[in-house]
This record gives C-alpha cells, structure tokens and sequence, in this order.
C-alpha cells in the first residue's frame, strides 16, 4: 500500500485516510456539498479501486435532486488532478465526484 502523506503545518495525513473517511461519513461533522452549495448524498460507494485509475468503481451519488453513476476520485486539492495528469488518462473519464480534503481556492470557473 502506497502511503502518500498529506502535509501541513503541523502534521501529515497518510492519503489513505481520505478513502477510509469517505467509507465511514458518520464520522463527519457535516453533511456533503458541492462547490456551489449544493446538497450531495452518497447513495452507493461502489467498489473500491485497490489498482490503478480512481479510487472508487461506480458508485451512485445525488446532487441537487439528480442521479448520477459513476467513479469516485480523491484528492488533497483540485491541482492535484492535473499534477497526476488524470486529466488525460482515459481511465478517469468515468469520474463524476471528485472529492478534496481542502476547500478549493483559486479554481478556475469552468471548473466548478
């Protein structure tokens, strides 16, 4: 298992612990939302992806009264999508949540 760290000031987060809050959300403090505010509800996690490509196989989420199926990725921040160039491996294509540890800043409009 990889153990990519999540680093701040004042302690890293092994990547790892991003997958395992996500399985276990009773754990959050708050419900989810997207960028814009909008509720999100994760209705089916799917499979977890212990290869290559994102992080969970099609999973069944609900943004703003709408259905969507489809794979789960995770990040510390937005950049890191581009910086681990998944914006061109066709194995991310299916990617319709993208979740991150740090609320967003200087993101691009047309991304959001």
């Amino acid at each position: 298992m990889q153990a990519n760290c999540i680093e701040s000031e004042n302690y890293a987060v092994p990547e790892y612990y991003l997958s395992w809050t996500l399985q276990h959300p009773e754990l959050l403090a708050a419900g989810w939302h997207t960028l814009d505010g909008q509720s999100l509800e994760i209705l089916e996690l799917g499979e977890a992806n212990l290869d290559n490509g994102p992080d969970f196989l099609q999973a069944l989420i609900k943004v703003g009264g709408v259905v969507m199926r489809g794979d789960i990725e995770l990040h510390r921040d937005w950049q890191d999508w581009y910086r681990h160039g998944h914006h061109s491996d066709r194995r991310y294509n299916q990617v319709v949540l993208h979740i991150l540890w740090e609320e967003p800043t200087g993101i691009s409009p047309e991304l959001v």
